[in-house]
């Protein structure tokens, strides 16, 4: 499971660099999620660099909703995850804290996932 995790940094080269090798290898992951939004266009370039066809061979999502999800060739599925709620929780949870009172400390938000041509379809076999 680790080797299917790549860490990324600022440098876009090193992280397009990262992102091909991971999509190289023999048993590659057969979709990606990208956990960064910066991340997906590098996804994208990865995969027209390397011949592969995003969904049909490598399906993608990313965290956040890139205002260029729908821009994208196929449209980019997202998952929107709603900051202004985790953060009101997470000062909630805080002031509780600093009042000295006991609380929860596990707090559940839901997040929305926005499906587009991306991750849709079927996965061709791959020999």
């Amino acid at each position: 499971m680790a080797k299917d995790i790549i860490s990324c940094n600022a440098d876009q080269r090193q992280n397009l660099l990262a992102i091909k090798r991971l999509l190289r290898r023999k048993d590659r992951p057969d979709g990606i999620v990208a956990a960064v939004e910066k991340l997906a266009p590098l996804v994208y370039q990865a995969c027209h660099e390397l011949s592969l066809r995003i969904p049909q061979d490598v399906k993608v999502i990313c965290f956040s909703n890139l205002e260029i999800a729908g821009m994208l060739q196929p449209a980019l599925s997202t998952v929107t995850q709603p900051a202004y709620e985790m953060g009101a929780k997470a000062a909630g949870l805080l002031m509780r804290l600093m009042a000295g009172k006991r609380t929860e400390m596990e707090v559940i938000v839901a997040a929305y996932i926005a499906e587009r041509a991306s991750t849709k379809g079927h996965q061709t076999k791959r020999k």
